[in-house]
């Protein structure tokens, strides 16, 4: 049952992701570039749902040789729980393949929509064992849906990954997480190891706290309407990929002019 809104205006949460169109002030620096295919599969990070519903984050570390042993976590992993980098604490079929919609990063699409959908669909249609996937930048800029694939061997994905048009997928195994492709430049890619972290089930645009976000914009001028558009846009991808625990994803209302 969706909880009733908070009231409105209320300030922005200092957790608050702040979208792309946001300008950083003087000095702040400017925005981030857009990361490329390959960069955005090697360093986001993923979340892996059970046949149960039960999901588990996988935060990525690039190492710069396939196998070498986790390092101690920095101060700003430390909230993260290690664990060797397997799919599951139990008996599971690897590797467990992480599928996503061939794309250009534009998760806010409609086109990226229908994408994702079309993916479930031939995934289904092929009768292969899969539940819920998601991969997302970790300052939230950007976030996707996806499949995660358990029970093919290397030679069957490649297949798969030839009918579905995929450049590049992800293998995820004993060795932690690897991009894979059919083409052999990037097959041999360092795999990341990875570090498993319990998924906060609360709002995506708080990192998972379990509270409301607060829109941005509203009616006023056209700045603040566009603003209000685009926030929207955010919150629809970020809940997309991720679901949200607060409001799960119901209308939010703009502030009201007076």
């Amino acid at each position: 049952m969706n909880r009733p809104l908070p009231p409105f205006p209320r300030p922005i949460p200092a957790d608050q992701v702040h979208v792309g169109y946001v300008r950083p002030a003087p000095g702040q620096g400017e925005l981030a570039p857009r990361p490329t295919l390959v960069e955005s599969y090697r360093l986001g990070n993923l979340r892996v749902w059970s046949d149960a519903g039960q999901a588990v984050d996988l935060l990525p570390r690039v190492e710069t040789e396939p196998n070498l042993p986790m390092t101690e976590p920095s101060p700003s992993t430390a909230e993260l729980v290690e664990a060797p980098s397997r799919p599951t604490a139990e008996p599971v079929e690897a590797p467990i393949h992480l599928v996503f919609p061939a794309n250009t990063l534009s998760p806010c699409s409609d086109k990226e929509a229908e994408a994702h959908q079309w993916l479930r669909t031939v995934v289904e249609n092929r009768g292969v064992d899969w539940t819920p996937a998601a991969r997302w930048s970790p300052s939230l800029d950007w976030a996707q849906p996806g499949v995660a694939i358990r029970g093919l061997d290397e030679d069957a994905m490649l297949l798969l990954a030839v009918e579905l048009g995929l450049d590049v997928w992800l293998r995820w195994d004993d060795c932690g997480v690897r991009v894979r492709s059919g083409d052999e430049t990037l097959a041999w890619l360092p795999a990341a190891r990875v570090s498993l972290r319990e998924v906060r089930p609360g709002c995506p645009l708080r990192s998972g706290v379990d509270d409301f976000c607060t829109p941005w914009g509203g009616p006023w001028t056209g700045q603040s309407r566009a603003a209000w558009v685009m926030w929207q846009r955010h919150r629809r991808m970020l809940v997309t990929a991720l679901g949200c625990g607060v409001c799960h994803g119901g209308e939010v209302h703009q502030r009201s002019i007076g």
